[in-house]
């Protein structure tokens, strides 16, 4: 948590962005919050171009501050909800999803349709709900569908305890080269 706010920690990134398989492109980063997986994706990859999406006002200000800071290239912004967005953004080569709620499948469907053949879709959820979400939805195209547990060591008496944290779950999906009726 970062100012009381999720954030995807550096482990989830770590496997998150190894799933994506980067290259140059394009790449969207829906429910971006604070930006780390797409900063992360632009650093790794500079010849990425990121889009980021994100509808709550206060955390597009601090992905705005997080964008500048980083001072790195083909990064472009958009306020407000993913759904709306997903119509207009050029065609991306690799997503990652790390939010949706409640609307979670249809940005998941909405954006796997945009998705450039033999692109990467990545996804994350903490919640029990979207977790199933992620395991229902697209089902013919995932080829991955993990949680990642992490703890931490905290002191604890003349010791460590090793504190878990909230699991993730992350599903990958890959769309197919061609269109299996030929298109």
């Amino acid at each position: 948590r970062h100012a009381g706010q999720m954030i995807t920690h550096p482990e989830v990134r770590a496997v998150v962005l190894s799933k994506l398989r980067l290259r140059p492109g394009v790449l969207w980063d829906l429910g971006a919050g604070s930006g780390s997986v797409g900063l992360e994706a632009a650093g790794l990859c500079p010849e990425l171009e990121v889009h980021f999406v994100e509808k709550n006002p206060e955390r597009f200000i601090e992905l705005a501050e997080n964008c500048r800071r980083e001072g790195l290239n083909a990064l472009s912004l958009h306020e407000g909800f993913a759904l709306e967005w997903i119509p207009e953004l050029p065609e991306p080569d690799r997503i990652f999803i790390g939010g949706g709620g409640s609307e979670l499948g249809e940005i998941l469907r909405r954006a796997f349709e945009r998705l450039k053949p033999g692109g990467i879709l990545a996804a994350t959820a903490v919640l029990a709900e979207s977790g199933a979400t992620l395991g229902s939805e697209l089902a013919a195209f995932r080829c991955e569908l993990l949680t990642v547990n992490v703890s931490r060591g905290i002191p604890l008496g003349s010791g460590t305890l090793m504190k878990a944290e909230n699991p993730i779950t992350i599903a990958v999906y890959r769309k197919p080269m061609k269109e299996e009726n030929g298109k």
